[in-house]
C-alpha cells in the first residue's frame, strides 16, 4: 500500500544490475597511488567511499578487468559478506574498479528517478527487509544474487517529491558526517596528547630509558599485577538456576563506560562463561581479538555485574589511580604489549599469567597521576556530547526515513518546482 500518487517498481525496471570483478588471479594491489583505483567493501563508509585505505591497479592488470567500473551516477551495493551496504562514489573516484563483492546499480534513466532518493530506500528498513529475506549463504559466506537485487520492491513518488525527500535525508547525513568529522579529529588529539603525558608527564625535563622507552627520571615502569588487581573476584560455576545476573558483554560496553540499557539479565548459568564479577571503579579489559581496543570501562554505576572470561577484570591497588591505569590501557603503550602476547589462531587471546606481566609506566606521585587522568578525562567527555550528539543525529535521520519514505509524513513542494 502506497500513498495516492506514488506506485511500486521494481529495481529491475529502472536500472540494471551489474557486478563488479575481483583482480586478476594471483596479482597484486599497486604499491602505490596509479591511475586506477580498486574499491572494496571494506572502503564502504556512511553511504560513500572512504579513500584512506583505497587500493590501486597496475596498467597492465587493469586492461584485464577495465569493464568492471563504477560512474559517479550509479549506486553500490554490497553482496557478499558484509550484504546490502548501499552509497554513491564522488566524481573524483568515477571510472573506478569495483570489487567482486560488490554491484553497481545504474539508472536506466536519469530524468525519471532520482538516484539518492533510491539510496535511502535500499538503506532503509524497507530495503533491508527485503535483502535480509534474498540473500542466501555460498562456501559459508552471505551472498545476495543479482537477480534478487533487481527483485525489490521500492515505493516510487513524483520526481520532485523524490527530490525534495533526497535533500532533506541529505542535510541529516551532513549533520552527522560533521559530527563524526569532529570525533574523528578529537580522537587523534586524544591519542597524541595520551602518548605524550604518559611518556613525558607534566613538567619534567630529565628523563631515562626504560625497557618500554623513554619516561621522566622519577617515574617507575611496573607489572599489571603490580599496580592491580587481576580477576578478584568471581562467581562459582554451579549456581541457583532461579538467581538473576546482570551480564555484560562486548555490546554492552561503551568509551566510557558501561550503557545500562544493553545489559543483559540472565541467569548465573548462563552463558557459561559469565564468571567474573565487576564491580565500581573497575577497568574492564578484552582480551580477545579483535576487540582488544576501546572495550574498556571505569566508574560504572553498580556493584556486582558479571562479565564473561573474555574480558579481564582490573581493582587498582592504593598508591594507584584507577582512572589512570584506565587512560594506559587505552594506549597504544598498553595494546603492542598486549598484541605481542596473544596465542591461538582462531581467537587470538592473551592468558592471565600475560596480563598480569604487561608493563605499564607510573609517575612516582598519585597527584600527577590523577592529574593526567583528569586531563585525559575531559577530552573524554567532550567525545561522550559529541557521541551523544551523533546519536540524536541518527536517530532523528531514521525517523525520518520511516515517515518520508513510507509517505506516512508527507513533504511540502515549492510552488515555484511544482509549476
Amino acid at each position: 500500500m502506497v500513498p495516492e500518487g506514488w506506485k511500486t517498481v521494481r529495481i529491475g525496471d529502472i536500472a540494471q544490475v551489474k557486478g563488479g570483478k575481483r583482480m586478476p588471479k594471483g596479482r597484486p594491489f599497486a604499491e602505490g597511488k596509479t591511475l586506477y583505483p580498486y574499491i572494496r567493501v571494506s572502503n564502504f563508509d556512511n553511504g560513500t567511499v572512504n579513500t584512506e585505505f583505497l587500493k590501486y591497479v597496475l596498467p597492465d592488470d587493469r586492461e584485464k578487468i577495465k569493464s568492471y567500473t563504477i560512474s559517479h551516477k550509479d549506486l553500490y551495493i554490497s553482496i557478499a559478506g558484509t550484504i546490502g551496504l548501499v552509497g554513491t562514489v564522488s566524481m573524483e573516484l568515477d571510472g573506478a574498479q569495483l570489487t567482486e563483492n560488490a554491484a553497481k546499480i545504474c539508472f536506466k534513466s536519469q530524468t525519471n528517478f532520482e538516484r539518492d532518493y533510491i539510496k535511502y530506500v535500499l538503506s532503509s528498513t524497507i530495503g533491508k527487509s527485503q535483502i535480509d529475506t534474498a540473500k542466501g549463504v555460498g562456501g559459508g559466506v552471505p551472498k545476495l544474487a543479482i537477480f534478487r537485487i533487481e527483485n525489490i520492491n521500492v515505493p516510487l513518488p513524483p520526481l520532485l517529491e523524490q527530490k525534495k525527500i533526497a535533500a532533506i535525508l541529505s542535510s541529516v547525513d551532513y549533520a552527522i558526517q560533521a559530527t563524526q568529522a569532529v570525533i574523528d579529529q578529537t580522537h587523534k588529539v586524544k591519542q597524541g596528547l595520551l602518548q605524550q603525558l604518559l611518556t613525558r608527564g607534566i613538567g619534567h625535563t630529565r628523563f631515562k630509558q626504560t625497557e618500554i622507552g623513554e619516561i621522566p627520571e622519577k617515574w617507575d615502569v611496573v607489572k599489571i599485577k603490580d599496580a592491580c588487581y587481576v580477576n578478584k573476584q568471581s562467581i562459582k560455576s554451579s549456581t541457583d538456576k532461579n538467581y538473576e545476573i546482570n551480564y555484560i558483554d562486548i555490546a554492552s560496553i561503551e568509551y566510557t563506560g558501561c550503557n545500562p540499557e544493553r545489559k543483559k539479565m540472565l541467569l548465573k548459568e548462563a552463558p557459561s562463561r559469565a564468571r567474573r564479577v565487576v564491580n565500581c571503579s573497575n577497568i574492564l579489559v578484552s582480551t580477545v581479538r579483535p576487540n582488544l581496543r576501546g572495550f574498556t570501562f571505569i566508574e560504572n554505576a553498580e556493584d556486582n555485574l558479571v562479565c564473561s572470561t573474555g574480558f579481564a577484570v582490573l581493582e587498582s591497588k592504593d598508591h594507584y589511580s584507577s582512572r589512570y591505569i584506565y587512560q594506559f590501557v587505552l594506549s597504544d603503550l598498553f595494546l603492542k604489549q598486549v598484541s605481542q602476547k596473544l596465542v591461538g589462531s582462531n581467537y587470538p587471546a592473551i592468558n592471565n599469567d600475560d596480563l598480569e606481566n604487561v608493563k605499564i609506566i607510573v609517575p612516582d606521585t598519585i597527584e600527577e597521576q590523577k592529574k593526567i587522568a583528569q586531563i585525559l578525562s575531559e577530552i573524554d567527555s567532550q567525545l561522550e556530547c559529541n557521541k551523544n550528539y551523533l546519536f540524536s543525529i541518527q536517530k532523528i535521520k531514521r525517523g525520518l526515513m520511516q515517515d518520508l519514505l513510507t509517505g506516512r509524513v508527507r513533504v511540502k513542494l515549492d510552488r515555484e518546482a511544482t509549476t
